[in-house]
């Protein structure tokens, strides 16, 4: 008989939870030197949005209770951006190519 080769949505990411780990510690290191006072190290949650992505994934969630002036928040999106692209490409060059 023909192997089913549909999985569960539920079960997606099961597989890349390691590598999503890794990923989430390297944009957590780089988010850590562009705000001081945040964590070195990304903590876990469970994303609906994320567990049917066949694929290493994070969600990222900015927010900030210090900055009271929206225009210093704006000027924060470009620094956030190369941050995530940097943490991408470190995870990249680290990971073997079955775990991209």
């Amino acid at each position: 008989p023909p192997m089913n080769t549909l999985m569960p949505w539920q079960e997606a990411q099961r597989s890349y939870v390691d590598a999503s780990h890794r990923l989430a510690d390297l944009l957590q290191i780089q988010l850590a030197q562009l705000f001081p006072g945040s964590p070195v190290q990304s903590s876990g949650a469970a994303v609906r949005a994320l567990r049917s992505v066949a694929a290493p994934a994070v969600a990222c969630e900015i927010s900030s209770v210090t900055i009271a002036n929206p225009d210093s928040l704006r000027a924060a999106a470009a620094p956030l951006a190369t941050a995530i692209l940097h943490s991408l490409i470190a995870f990249r060059a680290a990971s073997p190519a079955g775990a991209r």
